[in-house]
């Protein structure tokens, strides 16, 4: 495959242009020569499973936000190709982009992201509308409610919770939450969950009383 071919700087050359996160760029470069294009999709996934917060932070900072020209620190003639669909001239898509990436970035903390090469302005300020309309809530895990630091079985319950949403959303199962039932994590209409005030029983008060 072309990837095995390449000299060293060529290749690493165009997997920075993939992301620009040098430990991914050297993992894969490492990997070769791959053989097939599954062997090489396997390692990329692998490496990219375990980016920091700090790795995808910078690789972000590298690419302006869609409807925006490159600047300084921006990949900027990557992002021209990518971006080739963007008709700089209609100025009222242009704003709608900018506030929609605004509102988006205020609501997750994160930059739009998109593949944009194939879509012209309009669908991506569709798709970036649509995503607007999403609503997220945090998951309040037990260590935050209690104070103190998160056990190990707190961070496991969050990578469980956080895997059983992620699932459940990839199979359209909007309109429920994750909660915790027993040992198991199940999925729970939210009008279920809402339907009754949930109070602390009167005999687990009096114990807690008698301790304290």
């Amino acid at each position: 495959m072309r990837l095995d071919e390449l000299p060293e700087a060529d290749a690493r050359a165009a997997l920075t242009a993939c992301l620009d996160v040098p430990r991914w760029v050297d993992d894969v470069l490492a990997g070769r020569p791959y053989g097939s294009r599954d062997a090489l999709e396997a390692v990329a996934a692998a490496s990219a499973a375990s980016l920091t917060d700090d790795e995808l932070e910078g690789a972000l900072a590298r690419h302006p936000r869609i409807g925006e020209r490159a600047g300084a620190g921006h990949n900027a003639a990557h992002s021209e190709r990518e971006q080739a669909g963007v008709d700089r001239s209609d100025a009222e898509v242009l704003s709608r982009l900018a506030d929609a990436n605004r509102a988006y970035e205020e609501r997750f903390d994160r930059v739009f992201l998109i593949r944009a090469a194939g879509r012209d302005a309009r669908e991506i300020l569709a798709e970036l509308e649509r995503r607007l309309g999403k609503e997220a809530k945090p998951v309040i895990l037990g260590h935050v409610q209690r104070g103190g630091v998160p056990t190990a079985y707190d961070r496991v319950l969050a990578t469980r919770f956080g895997w059983h949403a992620v699932e459940a959303a990839h199979r359209g199962e909007f309109g429920r939450m994750t909660a915790l039932r027993g040992t198991d994590i199940v999925m729970v209409p939210l009008a279920e969950a809402v339907t009754e005030l949930k109070t602390v029983p009167k005999d687990r008060m009096d114990e807690a009383e008698s301790v304290f």
